[in-house]
Order: structure tokens, then sequence, then C-alpha cells
């Protein structure tokens, strides 16, 4: 079945920008953690830093745990907590990264 011609371009734009983030991901980690050590700091939610990653993994998966990332795998994993910030991110992403979590072997940043 052939997708109708506007459909069909916008999944390969969006293919192509996904893979020049991939692509490009990792070489800005390596340029920014190089020339500004402690800019890339994650200031972790309350819960403390999820996932640990070395080598390539830390390569591949650590650029895209920045920011709100760690809030919203917080969320995924324990839920939602008055005595935090939680509350202010709204709960589909959270929700769908904690239904397809144990298809990626329990690692929710692949997941997400």
């Amino acid at each position: 079945m052939r997708l109708p011609g506007p459909l069909r371009q916008a999944g390969i734009i969006f293919l192509i920008t996904r893979g020049g983030l991939i692509l490009f991901a990792p070489l800005a980690y390596l340029a920014l953690t190089r020339i500004l050590p402690g800019f890339l700091h994650v200031a972790a939610p309350a819960h403390g830093d999820l996932h640990h990653y070395t080598g390539a993994g830390q390569l591949l998966f650590a650029p895209w745990v920045r920011w709100d990332a760690g809030w919203y795998l917080q969320i995924a994993h324990f839920g939602y907590s008055a005595a935090d910030s939680s509350t202010a991110f709204f709960p589909l992403y959270p929700l769908l990264v904690a239904l397809l979590g144990p298809a990626f072997g329990g690692n929710f940043v692949v997941a997400g």
C-alpha cells in the first residue's frame, strides 16, 4: 500500500532530519565536552541519575539525556511526586516511555 504523496514527503523529511540529528549529536557531544568540560553536566532530578553509560553507549545516549529528559525518565520510572517539580510535565510522553521501556530491555532512554 502506497502512502499519499504529502505523507510520504513528510516521512522522508522526518527520517532525514532525525538521521542528521543522530549523526550530529555524538560529534557535538565530543566537541562540547572537550571545549567546555563542565557545561554538559546534568543536574539530575531528585532520584539521581537513572542510567550510567560508558564507551559507545555514553557517546550514543548521553547527548539525549539532558535537561528535561531527566525529569521525563524519572516520571516514567517512579511516577509523579508532590515533593518535587515533576507535576510540571505532561503525562503522555512519560507514559509511553514507561509502556515501551520493557520492550527495550528496561532501557527507558532507548524507549524514549
